[in-house]
């Protein structure tokens, strides 16, 4: 009878060959494994997965303060942006793009949590900041906007693009976490006696 698989806590990666060749990290996400086993978070090294959960809580955080103060102060949003002598409905406009900001940065704080099961937020950042990208290059080819105004934009833009490109999860890490879940779903479904 063979002995129960290890998998990694993190990725839910099968530990066994890594066991047998005497590896001291998982293959597949890095997590330090000691003694056939993964060692308490406190010894073990940060993940591609990890890196991912940062981000999203970073830009989770990031929409949210920029959200707070579009429908706060819009007023000094424009002045940020070198924009003056904006009429008022424009504070309007703005104040609704702080309410999209705002409850994106609820869904991007909650694909923190686990960033596999809510993997369609990944997908949207990259989309978001594509088209931040874009929209800004353009605006700025039909001048009119000025560098000074889009470089901010275009630049958190992209390396939040790049970022969730680099860490976006492969096809195997999600492969392997949904045959875990629905191992463990029938197992909690039909105990053996």
């Amino acid at each position: 009878m063979n002995p129960p698989t290890k998998v990694c806590p993190n990725c839910q990666h099968d530990l066994g060959d890594a066991i047998a060749a005497g590896t001291s990290k998982c293959p597949e996400c890095g997590r330090i494994i000691d003694g056939g086993g993964p060692v308490s978070s406190a010894k073990r090294r940060f993940g591609k997965l990890d890196l991912l959960r940062w981000l999203l809580a970073l830009d989770a955080l990031v929409l949210f303060l920029l959200g707070a103060l579009f429908i706060c102060v819009p007023k000094h949003v424009e002045s940020a942006f070198h924009f003056q002598d904006l009429p008022y409905g424009v504070s309007y406009v703005i104040g609704l793009f702080g309410c999209v900001f705002a409850t994106m940065a609820l869904g991007y704080a909650t694909a923190a949590t686990d960033p596999l099961r809510h993997i369609v937020w990944v997908q949207v950042g990259i989309a978001r900041g594509t088209l931040e990208c874009v929209l800004g290059a353009v605006y700025l080819a039909n001048k009119v906007v000025t560098w000074q105004q889009a470089r901010l934009g275009i630049l958190v833009a992209a390396f939040i693009t790049i970022a969730y490109i680099v860490l976006y999860p492969r096809k195997t890490h999600v492969i392997r976490l949904v045959a875990v879940k629905e191992n463990e779903a029938s197992t909690r479904n039909h105990p053996t006696p």
